[in-house]
């Protein structure tokens, strides 16, 4: 089966190269690699300068990474999708680990890591994000796939076509792909490693516009008085997540976890406030 891997790029001029580079090593003819970019800063001079054999399709600044992920699956080739980020880098064997477990599963994810070289804002942005993902773990069936490392069949993916057109926000396609297979899976060998990715300032916006995005695609399944419970209950949500966050971290990690709260704290609430805002439009409209 051959293999389309789609990197979203924002903003990745520090880590695009190791990326790549990963990724490339482990191509097998008739495989490729897009890069779609949204960046302000280099990533797309590196690209089109040193790696002229990746496919690099450039868009605006303003686009986000599920916009971004919705442009390269359409014009991905691959009988496997391999959707991920700029900011994280792959282990070895990432592609052919992907490759054999599709032939069991619909879809497969993996693990995150944080590079070890990750500052307090990096290490925020970390746990933020990718909690749920962070190792030690065994393999265990789930429709909770990672975004940033995640490898569908395009028979299943595809038949959701219309869901991702303009967005793909991997939680809807997930569940869908979820109710239809059964055959998802968490893998511990799939392994990605992430590295700086934004600014701090860059990524409460990131987390207000993501938080809002999220609570608008949710609001559609609720009803009007579902919707008004959400809205009351969103103050909680940023305990919520520190109380998940802590739970699922490992006792070795918990003195980092600390030292990152209060730049932890304020990406969490930026979520609530997006999420909130999403739901307080359509209890109005």
């Amino acid at each position: 089966m051959s293999i389309s891997v789609i990197v979203a790029a924002k903003n990745a001029a520090n880590s695009i190269r190791a990326n790549l580079k990963a990724i490339l090593q482990q191509l097998n003819p008739g495989d490729e690699l897009l890069l779609i970019d949204a960046s302000a800063d280099t990533t797309a001079e590196i690209v089109q300068k040193e790696f002229p054999q990746v496919t690099l399709i450039k868009n605006p600044p303003t686009l986000l990474i599920p916009e971004l992920w919705s442009i390269g699956l359409k014009q991905a080739t691959g009988d496997i999708l391999v959707i991920t980020t700029a900011h994280c880098v792959p282990e070895d064997a990432w592609l052919a680990i992907a490759r054999a477990a599709l032939v069991e599963y619909a879809a497969v994810g993996g693990a995150i890591k944080n590079s070890a070289e990750a500052s307090l804002v990096d290490s925020a942005i970390y746990y933020c994000r990718y909690w749920r993902y962070m190792l030690p773990f065994q393999k265990y069936e789930t429709a909770d796939l990672p975004g940033d490392n995640t490898a569908y069949r395009r028979k299943e993916l595809f038949a959701l076509e219309k869901d991702f057109a303009t967005a793909f926000w991997e939680p809807f396609i997930n569940i869908k792909i979820w109710r239809e297979t059964k055959k998802m899976a968490m893998l511990p060998e799939l392994v990605v490693c992430h590295h700086h990715s934004f600014t701090i300032g860059a990524f409460i916006e990131n987390r207000l516009r993501h938080g809002y995005n999220f609570g608008k695609d949710r609001a559609k399944e609720l009803t009007r008085i579902q919707r008004v419970g959400y809205l009351l209950a969103s103050p909680l949500i940023p305990l919520i997540f520190l109380k998940r966050i802590f739970t699922a971290s490992q006792p070795s990690e918990r003195q980092k976890l600390l030292y990152t709260l209060p730049v932890l704290v304020l990406f969490l609430v930026a979520w609530a406030l997006g999420e909130a805002s999403a739901y307080g439009r359509s209890v109005s409209s």
